[in-house]
């Protein structure tokens, strides 16, 4: 095709998409030939069309693939700081001094951390926290790290309380 395109390949990255659909080829930008991939992700729904445009070799299908799949790793990684920021409200602390700001940024960073990893591992203790967290189960409903958050806070509400509980009654709970 004149424009570079290819017909469409099938492939599967690898990666939580069960099946994308990929057309590669190469666009000129500013004297630069720069490799595209439009990668169409089913699992999206409207939002399902990338395209991508690299500096990285596109030569095939394995090519496209790898580029899918290095652009999926960087949403993850903007997704993670997103909710650093957003989700755990980094950007709303209002701190003086270079070692306060550190030590605000270590524990949101480390809370961050094991959230994200957390919703990774998966298990019975993600999916208690989900459940927490206010998922109710639907099809259409997504996991996220914000429902995993409102779960722990719920959580150890909870503990708090049934500690504090414990403890005017003379128990020995802790």
């Amino acid at each position: 095709m004149g424009n570079g395109l290819k017909p469409s390949t099938r492939g599967s990255s690898g990666t939580r998409y069960r099946r994308v659909d990929v057309r590669l080829g190469w666009r000129e930008v500013e004297g630069r030939r720069l490799g595209l991939v439009v990668c169409r992700v089913p699992a999206l729904g409207r939002r399902g069309e990338w395209w991508l445009l690299t500096s990285l070799p596109v030569r095939g299908r394995e090519d496209a693939l790898r580029v899918v799949e290095v652009y999926r790793k960087r949403w993850e990684v903007e997704g993670f700081f997103r909710f650093l920021k957003a989700g755990l409200g980094l950007e709303s602390f209002q701190v003086r001094g270079l070692l306060r700001i550190r030590k605000v940024v270590a524990i949101l960073l480390g809370l961050a951390v094991w959230v994200w990893g957390v919703e990774r591992v998966g298990g019975p203790f993600r999916e208690l926290l989900l459940r927490l967290g206010g998922k109710l189960g639907l099809a259409s409903e997504r996991d996220g790290l914000y429902l995993l958050l409102r779960g722990l806070v719920r959580l150890l509400n909870h503990l708090v309380t049934q500690e504090f509980l414990e403890a005017e009654r003379g128990g020995s709970y802790g």
